[in-house]
């Protein structure tokens, strides 16, 4: 858990306050509810205690990464990459690379016998085929 201490201490106002970034909200201080110094309260020792909650605890070692959240892979979804049919993935130590499969390098594209037909590749589409007179 994170927590967000903002800590303001004023001499004349003896005010601390804290915020749990989860809970989103300060926490209020406890006693003081009146003005600053020298009202009737003059010389009293000011309460500033709050509730803080309780860290949670470490799993230990064995899970280092856990909290992290998932990891991009290129097995879920392509990485991310688009259509697995025209972009290919890959991961390189945590990073992933998405680049276009030109798909006129094998088998004209499917557009045919490569002597009747010109294929051209589209990034990250289907390749365009077109007859060659």
């Amino acid at each position: 858990m994170r927590l967000c201490f903002l800590l303001w201490l004023a001499a004349a106002a003896g005010f601390l306050t804290a915020c749990n970034e989860r809970a989103g909200a300060p926490i209020a201080p406890t006693g003081r509810t009146g003005g600053g110094a020298g009202e009737e309260d003059a010389g009293k020792k000011q309460d500033a205690t709050v509730a803080m909650p309780e860290p949670e605890e470490d799993a230990g070692a064995g899970d280092a990464g856990a909290d992290a959240g998932p990891t991009p892979s290129c097995a879920v979804d392509n990485g991310g990459c688009g259509d697995a049919m025209y972009w290919a993935c890959s991961d390189t130590g945590g990073t992933i690379e998405c680049a276009d499969i030109n798909e006129c390098d094998a088998d004209n594209g499917g557009c045919g016998d490569a002597a009747h037909w010109a294929c051209t590749n589209n990034e990250g589409a289907a390749p365009t085929c077109a007859d060659i007179n």
